[in-house]
C-alpha cells in the first residue's frame, strides 16, 4: 500500500515514527526498534504538481485473474538453538542464501500461498514485484499468511 502524508504544516520540525509493540509478538518484553523513522521537514513544497493537496478520487486497480495459475505453498520455517530459541528462519527447507528456488516467468501470474509455521507474526517482507492479497485468515488463523498473487 502507498501511503501520502502532508507534512506542509509541520515545516522546520522533525518527529520520529516510534514503535511501542511487544517483541517477539505477541507476548514478548522487548521492544526493538523503539524509533522506527525520523523525519525533518526542512523543504517546503516545490515542483510540477506538487500543491499538497490529495486527489478526489485514486485510479482503480483492477483485480488480477488468478484462475488455471501455478499455485506454489510455500513453509516458513525457524531453526530453534539448544535452549528453543529461535536462531535461524527457512524458506521451505532453504536458507535464505540458498540458490533461489521460486523463479516465476515474467508476465506469469502465480497464487503463492505463504505458510507462516513460526512464532512471529511478521516472518517476511515481499519487494520488488507487483502482488495482490487474495485471501487473508481471520485473525485467529493467521499462522497461516495471507495467499498472494505474484506478478
Amino acid at each position: 500500500m502507498d501511503v501520502i502524508i502532508d507534512f506542509s504544516a509541520l515545516f522546520g520540525k522533525s518527529f520520529a515514527i516510534t514503535n511501542d509493540a511487544k517483541a517477539p509478538f505477541p507476548d514478548g518484553d522487548a521492544i526493538i526498534p523503539a524509533q522506527v523513522m525520523r523525519f525533518r521537514v526542512n523543504r517546503p513544497l516545490q515542483g510540477i504538481g506538487n500543491t499538497g493537496t490529495l486527489p478526489s478520487s485514486l485510479v482503480p486497480i483492477p483485480l488480477l485473474d488468478s484462475r488455471n495459475v501455478r499455485t506454489r505453498n510455500i513453509v516458513l520455517t525457524e531453526l530453534a538453538s539448544a535452549l528453543d530459541n529461535p536462531i535461524m528462519g527457512l524458506l521451505g527447507q532453504a536458507h535464505w542464501n540458498d540458490p533461489v528456488t521460486e523463479d516465476p516467468r515474467a508476465g506469469a501470474i502465480e497464487l503463492w500461498r505463504l505458510i507462516n509455521t513460526t512464532g512471529d507474526a511478521h516472518p517476511i517482507h515481499i519487494h520488488l514485484v507487483r502482488f495482490q492479497i487474495s485471501v487473508r485468515p481471520p485473525a485467529p488463523l493467521r499462522k497461516i499468511h495471507p495467499r498472494l498473487i505474484g506478478v
